[in-house]
């Protein structure tokens, strides 16, 4: 999630079939809110790692056909995943981290999904690219992240101690 942005019931919807293109240029079909479709490239780490869970996958649970459209994530007992156990998935995997979760559950996952955003528009990322990639119906929902990477940059950038030095200049300054 963290690697594409996609909504929790975005990633509970996916199929074996979602995943598509050859190695190297793989792309996840995905449908969004109101049954809209997009694409979200697959790059090579993240490549390896459905690579490794697909082997993984197989070796578990050598008797299940996996078509297109079998679930591409599921659960210990090879059933599809569901909501409860892709949030505990994420808070357990947090916590090994160690990292605590402090939200409401349910908004640790979409935590995720803001984490993504917010990266991306932090590493220059336009509106318009973080439109297609999450999904968006209205482009000022991405430039809400966009927004907010500006403002916390110029709180970084008005902290710097030369700044505090000029401001306790012209504060200090005698009146002409």
């Amino acid at each position: 999630m963290l690697l594409t942005g996609v909504r929790s019931a975005e990633l509970l919807g996916l199929t074996l079939g979602s995943l598509v293109g050859p190695a190297g240029d793989r792309r996840l079909h995905v449908v969004g809110k109101g049954g809209k479709s997009r694409s979200v490239p697959v790059e090579k780490p993240l490549e390896v790692v459905l690579d490794a869970y697909l082997t993984n996958r197989r070796r578990r649970f050598p008797g299940t056909r996996l078509g297109p459209a079998v679930a591409l994530f599921v659960d210990r007992r090879d059933e599809p995943l569901q909501r409860g156990g892709l949030q505990y998935l994420v808070r357990t995997n947090l916590r090994s981290a160690g990292l605590n979760d402090r939200r409401a559950t349910g908004a640790l996952v979409h935590a995720l999904r803001h984490t993504y955003a917010t990266r991306l528009a932090e590493d220059g990322a336009s509106a318009s690219e973080i439109m297609a990639l999450l999904g968006h119906v209205s482009i000022t929902t991405s430039q809400s992240y966009i927004d907010a990477t500006a403002r916390e940059q110029r709180a970084a950038a008005g902290a710097n101690r030369t700044y505090r030095v000029v401001r306790d200049l012209i504060t200090n300054s005698p009146a002409d």
